[in-house]
């Protein structure tokens, strides 16, 4: 019997001899893989990004979101051997809106990871992390705390680069963000001066009621300014939207789904008075067709401000003649003329205002206002007003002419884009040098 116990064994011992080699081949083949040490492939790996970053002659096109629920923003830098990077940007977020560039140092560093992070201020960038909140944003708004800021990353993870493009992660935020390496061509200031101008006449303010229809569902779109929507299928349903502004128009930050339709980019029509979609041509994004119309449909929302500063020779001198008057006879300062509706006239009316002493002074006239055909609106003064409004008609110089003359006029109106109508000229369709320009604002 022990006899064959010891024969029995033979088979389990050959078994078992048969694993380990079969572990210590796998094991072999492992090593074969991975030649270098973790440490030697993250710096090969940095190295790599490093030169990517360089190999731009003219720099990278970075389409930047400080986090996963803020609007986007173009930013272009080009990085050098030293360690210097130079960064530009033009946007509501620049110094005074306009064109700005600063250099400052970057690095590409070890943290689990290669990670690009811009390790001295810069001003163009730093303002995303910068925790004051910022001088342009309502204290109250939505969505944005008093003590953090925009809430945006200095720092990245590069997830992958290649020659022409780099994928980033926001290191703290978690924003995906993309680079695409600029042309030889294109120069930067004229670049972002476009992309100002189109984010500008697009969102320069809140955009009023936009709709886009999908179908047989109708979704409501609001805000903007900041490059975020609130869309909304009904009040109770909607969602925020990041985007970013193209030079055709508009990009989400990730595909949204509505109504079984997946949208992304949008594109600015011809006129001016769509966005399009890149993918589904048949949807577009709208506001309105016709400018008088748009006033007249919206007197409880807005109100017109009278921009002497933008508006013709004629009108700019008869400005100045008002407000001159307005000093003599009651000391008023700060004169503002708007276009408004008024419940208690059940009209619009010219508001006529002025402060004193801290104190704000207003009269209203009354306008009759007709709209027959697209973007022509008739006023006419109404020989009426309120008791301060008839009292500056009858003591202020140039008031009886300006609504006499040339307020009671047919006008043509136009705009930047129908889309987001912020800024209306009118032009006297009997005489096209006089004009002025009004400027929309939300109601307090």
């Amino acid at each position: 019997m022990k006899k064959n116990n010891k024969i029995s064994n033979k088979p389990s011992i050959l078994l078992l001899l048969s694993i380990l080699f079969l572990f210590t081949g796998c094991r072999k083949e492992e090593i074969d893989i991975f030649p270098n040490s973790p440490a030697e492939r993250l710096n090969q790996a940095m190295s790599t990004y490093e030169d990517v970053l360089i190999s731009a002659e003219n720099g990278w096109k970075m389409e930047y979101y400080a986090n996963t629920q803020g609007g986007g923003y173009t930013l272009l830098m080009k990085f050098d051997a030293s360690g210097l990077v130079t960064i530009a940007s033009r946007s509501l977020l620049t110094k005074n809106a306009t064109y700005e560039q600063d250099s400052s140092l970057y690095e590409v560093i070890a943290d689990n990871g290669p990670v690009l992070t811009f390790n001295t201020f810069n001003q163009v960038l730093h303002v995303f992390s910068n925790p004051e909140h910022p001088e342009i944003l309502d204290p109250h708004e939505e969505g944005y705390l008093i003590g953090y800021g925009w809430q945006g990353d200095y720092e990245f993870i590069i997830k992958e680069a290649v020659e022409d493009t780099v994928w980033l992660k926001g290191k703290k935020y978690g924003a995906e963000i993309t680079m695409t390496k600029l042309a030889p061509e294109i120069q930067w200031q004229t670049y972002l001066d476009e992309l100002g101008d189109m984010d500008k006449m697009l969102f320069h303010m809140d955009v009023p009621m936009l709709t886009l229809k999908v179908d047989d569902v109708f979704y409501r779109i609001y805000k903007g300014r900041f490059h975020v929507f609130e869309i909304k299928k009904t009040d109770k349903e909607s969602q925020k939207v990041p985007f970013i502004v193209t030079p055709t128009g508009i990009q989400f930050y990730q595909p949204i789904e509505l109504n079984g339709v997946v949208f992304r980019n949008f594109e600015l029509n011809l006129t001016k008075t769509r966005l399009v979609s890149v993918e589904h041509p048949d949807y577009a994004i709208r506001c309105t067709n016709d400018l008088a119309e748009f006033i007249q449909n919206n007197p409880k929302e807005f109100s017109w401000r009278f921009a002497s500063e933008l508006s013709g020779n004629e009108f700019k001198n008869l400005y100045n003649r008002i407000s001159s008057a307005v000093l003599t006879a009651y000391e008023g300062e700060q004169l503002a003329l708007n276009l408004e509706y008024s419940t208690n006239a059940n009209s619009f009316v010219l508001v006529i205002s002025y402060l004193k002493e801290n104190k704000k002074v207003k009269g209203s006239l009354n306008l009759n206002m007709a709209f027959d055909e697209q973007d022509v609106l008739s006023i006419s003064y109404a020989n009426s007003g309120d008791n301060n409004g008839l009292k500056f008609y009858n003591e202020i110089d140039g008031v009886d002419e300006l609504v006499v003359s040339v307020l009671t006029a047919d006008f043509e109106l136009s705009t930047g884009s129908k889309l987001n109508p912020w800024l209306i000229k009118f032009e006297n369709l009997n005489d096209y040098t006089s004009f002025f320009q009004l400027e929309r604002q939300v109601k307090n």
